[in-house]
């Protein structure tokens, strides 16, 4: 049951449970920065990854880098083994949402010793165990959703 919950809390506890969107998060960890800003993970299937990137010369510069990326890689995330990768050419997706308007995604106010209190008289009456840390963990980031400010208007 523990388990189940956390599957489906997973975007709302930011712990994404899918290998792809692990390995998304670490990218920029197990490449440097000058190729991070060039390419990106597009998806893990089978242990090969597919890596979209931004124009033909970094897409052949880096099938020369393959076998150092993909070492760096399973150093990186262990539990995300990858056997190859397969370069794609195209448009980052971060520079299509550069044109929009997207929100800016505020961090969370720490908890407060109150909400800590408030979330263990909450589970108190569950056994210990998974489902109990997951809930605490959910009821948590809930209280501190509540509690973060909104962004101030955009003037006209």
């Amino acid at each position: 049951m523990g388990s189940l919950v956390e599957r489906i809390a997973a975007p709302l506890l930011e712990r994404p449970t899918a290998r792809a969107h692990i390995l998304w998060r670490h990218w920029h960890r197990a490449i440097t920065p000058h190729i991070a800003r060039h390419t990106e993970p597009v998806r893990l299937s089978d242990g090969v990854l597919t890596v979209r990137v931004d124009s033909p010369s970094w897409l052949q510069e880096l099938t020369f880098l393959k076998p150092d990326i993909i070492a760096r890689l399973n150093d990186a995330m262990p539990d995300a083994r990858v056997r190859d990768i397969r370069f794609t050419q195209g448009t980052l997706k971060r520079r299509q949402l550069a044109g929009r308007e997207t929100p800016f995604k505020q961090p969370l106010p720490p908890a407060t010793a109150a909400e800590r209190e408030a979330v263990e008289q909450i589970v108190a009456k569950l056994p210990a165990g998974r489902l109990r840390t997951v809930l605490s963990r959910l009821f948590l980031k809930h209280m501190q959703r509540q509690r973060r400010p909104e962004l101030p208007a955009k003037k006209k």
